[in-house]
């Protein structure tokens, strides 16, 4: 008997492992999916704006440029002057990027892998490669200041 009740309950756990396994890996898949379905939109009449997450109008022609990254043709669209100044906000706030160069200044090593992060190849396109590359030119004038002794050390 005691040799059947073990049997038994190792095959129930056995199940239910599996059952947790293939629940796991379809809500995976499905968030996968999720995230694959994301765009971004780069505007054509402003190539300075970061590109947005939406269409500013559906009936805009879109051309795909690779990954998740698209063109709008809205050359001759009329933006609404609240959208064009939220975007506008939005970038001058980005613009406004502040290092904490004391902790930078002591570990030279940090710094390097700072830079390195900063110009790692998936950053090209991302929708804030503008940001990326101020980093990476703030970081970059920091280590020529280190180099040439314009810091206190």
């Amino acid at each position: 008997m005691k040799t059947k009740m073990t049997i038994l309950l190792g095959v129930l756990t056995l199940s239910a492992v599996t059952a947790v396994f293939w629940l796991n890996r379809s809500i995976g898949q499905e968030n996968r999916k999720k995230t694959l379905e994301v765009k971004f939109y780069k505007s054509q009449q402003h190539p300075e704006w970061p590109p947005m997450p939406k269409l500013p109008d559906p009936s805009l022609p879109v051309v795909h440029l690779g990954g998740n990254l698209y063109a709008v043709d809205d050359r001759f669209w009329k933006y609404p002057p609240a959208l064009e100044q939220q975007i506008n906000d939005r970038i001058h706030s980005r613009a406004e990027f502040k290092l904490n160069t004391n902790l930078l200044i002591k570990d030279p090593k940090l710094l390097e892998t700072l830079i390195r992060y900063e110009s790692a190849p998936q950053f090209t396109n991302a929708p804030d490669r503008v940001q990326h590359a101020r980093r990476l030119a703030a970081l970059q004038k920091l280590q020529q200041d280190i180099r040439e002794g314009k810091t206190n050390q």
